[in-house]
């Protein structure tokens, strides 16, 4: 490897060495690695930060740490995945980064950093301020311990397999959508993949629930309130503006809005390349297909995923001819408006010159 820039040295000296559990992965490996690359965006910081206990205390989180930010707080392999580094990772002298005093009390901080509320009650416990503290205490423990040899190899282990789980749940979910319209999209967009992918990941039970009964919603429909949020409606066709809305309808959208938009514009920016290739392969079905159903279907499809402009470009270059006879039509259609326009003005004119003539005769 070559000589680290001094942005990679102070990422690494504020959030420890960069994650590279999916080194392995490029774009040829599809959903996986574009699922992988928004991890590192929307959960680390670039990349950096897995091998670390994350206080993010944003939602109803507890502490966190792994490539896809397993909340010790409620996940429960989130929980398994700790306790087993802390058993096998040692330091430099071979010892365990914990005591087995301190290992007996490791349940203190699987709860979130404060009490949990819903319409006003308490719905889950929080850390106690004790708690907080012996969090505080042990952290650098844990954090060496996730960024020794072997909590790192253990990490990236378990990464592989989470991300495996995580694309097959998707497209799970979406072959299970019963709205034809729809599930063609979902399986056309790598973006609405890997934007089911991040809601997965980032909140519970009820809000995942929520997504998928609105992933099979038209425009008839009365739309999906979560919780507490806003109401979601399909406007139109369903399609991103649908799923980003419903993001932004969360609890966690409309308390939190700004880290919801960031989440959303790194998902769209990371799977732009996508988006060029499915406007390659619509071009292509537009110049190749017989069947002028196909090729307005390929038209719109086109145009619908079109973000950065370059599939009209590229139709407007494949059919140039058309273009200038169209820009040529267009400009008989003016010469013959002006010339109209002209002929008007002239009769308005004479007419009014004829009323005076005769007001003079007749006055």
């Amino acid at each position: 490897m070559g000589q680290k820039t001094k942005y990679e040295m102070e990422q690494e000296k504020k959030y420890g060495p960069r994650f590279t559990g999916g080194d392995h992965l490029n774009p040829e490996d599809g959903f996986k690695y574009y699922l992988h690359k928004t991890m590192m965006a929307n959960e680390l910081h670039n990349g950096y930060g897995g091998y670390l206990m994350s206080n993010a205390v944003k939602g109803a989180s507890g502490p966190s740490f792994g490539g896809i930010q397993f909340d010790v707080g409620s996940n429960n392999d989130g929980q398994k995945l700790l306790e087993k580094v802390l058993r096998n990772a040692v330091d430099s002298k071979g010892n365990p980064f914990l005591s087995d005093t301190e290992m007996k009390q490791l349940h203190r901080i699987y709860k979130p950093f404060y009490d949990v509320e819903k319409n006003g009650k308490i719905t889950k416990k929080g850390m106690t301020d004790a708690d907080r503290q012996f969090y505080n205490q042990i952290k650098p423990k844990l954090d060496a311990a996730l960024s020794s040899p072997k909590g790192m190899e253990l990490l990236n282990e378990n990464y592989k397999m989470q991300l495996d789980r995580k694309v097959s749940k998707v497209e799970e979910v979406i072959s299970n959508v019963k709205n034809e319209e729809n599930r063609n999209f979902l399986e056309h967009s790598m973006q609405a993949k890997v934007f089911i992918a991040d809601i997965g990941n980032q909140y519970g039970g009820n809000v995942n629930n929520a997504l998928k009964n609105f992933l099979e919603q038209t425009e008839n429909d009365r739309g999906i309130k979560v919780d507490h949020g806003r109401l979601t409606k399909v406007r139109g066709g369903f399609d991103m503006d649908d799923l980003k809305s419903f993001r932004m309808n969360t609890p966690y959208g409309i308390k939190h809005s700004e880290d919801a938009k960031r989440r959303d514009e790194n998902i769209e920016r990371i799977t732009a390349p996508t988006r060029q290739q499915n406007n390659q392969k619509s071009a292509d079905l537009n110049t190749s297909s017989n069947n002028p159903a196909d090729k307005i279907r390929a038209l719109i499809q086109g145009f619908k995923n079109d973000a950065d402009g370059t599939f009209a470009a590229k139709v407007l270059a494949e059919n140039s001819d058309v273009v200038e006879n169209f820009r040529a039509r267009q400009q008989e259609v003016v010469k013959e408006s002006n010339q109209q326009q002209q002929e008007v003005v002239q009769n308005t004119l004479q007419i009014q010159e004829e009323r005076s003539y005769s007001g003079r005769l007749f006055g």
